[in-house]
């Protein structure tokens, strides 16, 4: 589905993603970890097209994405959330879901103006893909109230349906469940593991080592933009780099923390 070859990123004399090559296959969990400032959000603002690439290639789906606007790529079928949730409090709930519905509309703004039978029934039929994926992602809440109301992981909520509502084929998430308690976590990986049997493969960059190592099929670790390590979530776990670089604890210690 994806693969990135000989990817880098240079702002100025900063090299913040160096040489990185790996492959997301479909309907895989692959997870990206690594310290802050490792280049794990750099890497997804590279693949959504948020910023160019200095050298290398993307193929997503067999297409060379380098260089194609952000709107290009969603429409290609590749979506994302970011580390701070990013909604619109002065829109509802259900109007900033119906916002990711934006790439897959036809009608012309004439059309939309004059409220012509196409416009108003495409409407309709994106305030009810809107509708369920509220459902998907388990809002409880008011579709129509605004999501100021709402506490931090509800509010995350919105962000995932609408990226959904873009009807990705593969999903890129940022730091999911940061900031979450608990339960909120919980739900969020099983959330994720219900979007991978749906048919949805998920790419996420996360600093919670046991949502990783419970739902990932593949993980890929990045120290200074570069990666060290990518295997299975047990292989990665026992790497004497990523011990001795990431986890920062002997093996003996790692073998006696793992999940």
């Amino acid at each position: 589905m994806l693969e990135v070859n000989g990817l880098s990123k240079e702002f100025g004399g900063v090299i913040a993603v160096n040489d990185l090559s790996f492959r997301v296959v479909e309907r895989q969990i692959k997870s990206i970890i690594g310290p802050n400032g490792a280049g794990k959000t750099t890497l997804f603002n590279l693949l959504t097209g948020l910023a160019p690439c200095t050298r290398g290639n993307i193929t997503f789906l067999g297409k060379n994405i380098c260089g194609l606007k952000p709107h290009v790529i969603a429409e290609l079928g590749m979506s994302r959330s970011f580390q701070n949730v990013e909604i619109f409090d002065n829109m509802s709930i259900l109007e900033n879901v119906m916002l990711g519905r934006h790439c897959r509309t036809g009608c012309g703004v004439l059309n939309v103006a004059l409220r012509r039978k196409r416009a108003v029934e495409e409407e309709r039929k994106i305030r009810e893909e809107a509708l369920r994926q509220i459902e998907t992602v388990g809002l409880d809440a008011d579709p129509d109230a605004s999501p100021a109301s709402l506490p931090f992981g509800k509010r995350r909520l919105v962000e995932f349906a609408r990226a959904l509502a873009t009807s990705p084929k593969l999903l890129l998430l940022d730091e999911p469940v940061s900031g979450l308690n608990i339960r909120e976590t919980e739900q969020v990986a099983e959330l994720i593991r219900r979007l991978r049997s749906s048919g949805i493969t998920v790419m996420l960059v996360e600093h919670d080592m046991s949502v990783v190592m419970e739902i990932s099929d593949d993980v890929l670790v990045m120290d200074y933009g570069t990666k060290i390590a990518e295997g299975k979530p047990r292989d990665v776990q026992r790497n004497e780099e990523v011990i001795a670089r990431y986890l920062g604890q002997s093996r003996s210690n790692a073998e006696s923390t793992k999940p």
